[in-house]
């Protein structure tokens, strides 16, 4: 959830320098997937408030969360680039900016799905009391 300078650097120093240059690829890859992952859980949250008729309740905020996500972990990757392409040479300032981004992005991630199961469950008592009516 959150790491301090000092882990992030034993990390870094336990990849290696092979390891360090994998971890770089797999950030470059990670440059497509906070974007579509984001969008999948911003719109399925979209509809399904949509769905239960609460989109004038300013419950479609909601659907920001994933986006917030999204947002964070691109600046995470941002401050992890630094540090791999700035090794050996410590960053003690962009190392705790990755822990706190890394933190930000899981809790904003926890809450998008939180609001997604919540809205599913709030569909399924929906259907069944349409089903006992």
């Amino acid at each position: 959830m959150f790491y301090i300078v000092e882990q992030a650097y034993e990390r870094l120093a336990l990849f290696g320098e092979q390891g360090r240059a994998v971890y770089l690829h797999i950030l470059m890859g990670d440059l497509i997937y906070p974007a579509l992952f984001g969008s999948l859980l911003a719109v399925s949250i979209s509809l399904i408030i949509r769905r239960l008729n609460l989109a004038n309740a300013g419950w479609q905020y909601l659907a920001l969360l994933p986006l917030a996500c999204m947002a964070f972990d691109y600046c995470e990757n941002v401050m992890l680039f630094s540090l791999l392409l700035s090794y050996p040479t410590r960053l003690p300032v962009v190392a705790t900016a990755a822990g706190a981004f890394t933190f930000t992005k899981n809790v904003f991630g926890l809450l998008s799905f939180v609001a997604l199961a919540c809205g599913f469950l709030a569909l399924l008592l929906h259907r069944f009391k349409l089903h006992r009516a």
